[in-house]
C-alpha cells in the first residue's frame, strides 16, 4: 500500500511540476527554464553599436622659411588630426630649382612639424630636424618653395621676390 502510495504522490508531484513549468513564462520565470520548458523565448539581444576610432587626417603646412644665416631651413607643419608617412613627398626651392626628397618611412606626427635644414651649419638630428645639404638653398632676395606629394603639389610659401 505504501508502494502505491507512493507511486501516486510522485505522479502528482510530476503532474503539479509539469503544469508550473507550463505556465512559468506566464509568472515572469521565462529566463531561468530551460528552452524545451520556455514556452516565450526571449529575444536574441542585439549587440549595441560601438564607437570604432576613424584614423585621423593629416594635414601638412609649409609654416616658414629661414633664409638668412648659416643655418637656413624649411619648417613643414602636420595641422591635421593624423599621422603622415612622407615617402615620396619632396621640397622644390624654385630660384635654383633645388629639391629634396624625405627619407623613406619618415613620418610626421599629427601636430608635430619638421625642420629642413641646409647650409653651412646645418643641423642634422631627426625626426625633429633633417639634413638637405651644407649649401645655401634659399634665395636671400626672395624664393619660393613647393611641398610636393609625389608629383602632386599640396603647398606652397613665397618670400620677397620669389611671390608672383
Amino acid at each position: 500500500m505504501y508502494k502505491r502510495l507512493s507511486m501516486l504522490a510522485l505522479s502528482l508531484i510530476l503532474l503539479a511540476l509539469a503544469a508550473i513549468l507550463a505556465d512559468a513564462g506566464s509568472l515572469g520565470f521565462r529566463a531561468y527554464l530551460p528552452v524545451a520548458y520556455n514556452r516565450y523565448p526571449l529575444p536574441t539581444p542585439t549587440p549595441t553599436p560601438t564607437a570604432t576610432s576613424t584614423p585621423g587626417r593629416p594635414r601638412l603646412v609649409i609654416r616658414e622659411i629661414q633664409y638668412q644665416g648659416r643655418d637656413e631651413y624649411i619648417r613643414i607643419d602636420n595641422v591635421g588630426t593624423g599621422a603622415q608617412t612622407m615617402t615620396g613627398w619632396k621640397i622644390h626651392s624654385v630660384v635654383g630649382n633645388q629639391w629634396y626628397t624625405f627619407p623613406a618611412g619618415y613620418v610626421l606626427r599629427a601636430g608635430k612639424s619638421v625642420y629642413v635644414h641646409s647650409g653651412p651649419d646645418a643641423i642634422d638630428n631627426p625626426p625633429t630636424h633633417l639634413f638637405w645639404t651644407n649649401n645655401y638653398i634659399w634665395n636671400n632676395s626672395g624664393d619660393k618653395a613647393i611641398l610636393y606629394r609625389g608629383s602632386t603639389p599640396v603647398d606652397s610659401y613665397c618670400y620677397g621676390g620669389g611671390c608672383p
